[in-house]
């Protein structure tokens, strides 16, 4: 399977997502898997190896109910697009990003597009600094 795009879209009874430690070798699309998943609360998608896909735009979109989203130790080696990840995330409280790794320039635009209030931002990597850089311009921290 090349694509896993959209697989769970508009799921609306989903609250609860844990696909940490999954290895991902041949999907090349992951765009908008969980988009408009609208009672979605909390996903974790830790030590997530990502070996493939390019694309990874929309993931979160519309899901108004996300409150907590843990991608620590994400490894993504040839992803280049996730814009608009968290639009439309409203209620996102909370952003697990310690130790996200990315070999490549990747595209953000807009990830953040309806501005969440996020209370807690979690970062310990030093090559996740120009992501950082670039959410600090569009999402309020507390």
């Amino acid at each position: 399977m090349t694509s896993v795009s959209s697989i769970l879209e508009e799921c609306t009874s989903l609250k609860e997502v844990n696909i940490s430690n999954f290895h991902n070798n041949k999907a090349m699309s992951m765009d908008r898997i969980f988009s408009g998943c609208t009672s979605l609360q909390k996903v974790d998608i830790s030590n997530f190896y990502n070996n493939e896909t390019m694309s990874m735009d929309r993931i979160f979109s519309g899901c108004t109910s996300l409150q907590k989203v843990d991608i620590s130790n994400f490894y993504n080696n040839k992803t280049m697009s996730m814009d608009r990840i968290f639009s439309g995330c409203t209620s996102l409280k909370e952003l697990n990003l310690s130790n996200f790794r990315n070999n490549k320039k990747i595209s953000m635009q807009r990830v953040f597009s309806d501005y969440p209030m996020i209370l807690k931002l979690i970062i310990s990597h030093n090559k996740i600094s120009k992501i950082i850089l670039y959410l600090n311009k569009y999402i309020k921290l507390k």
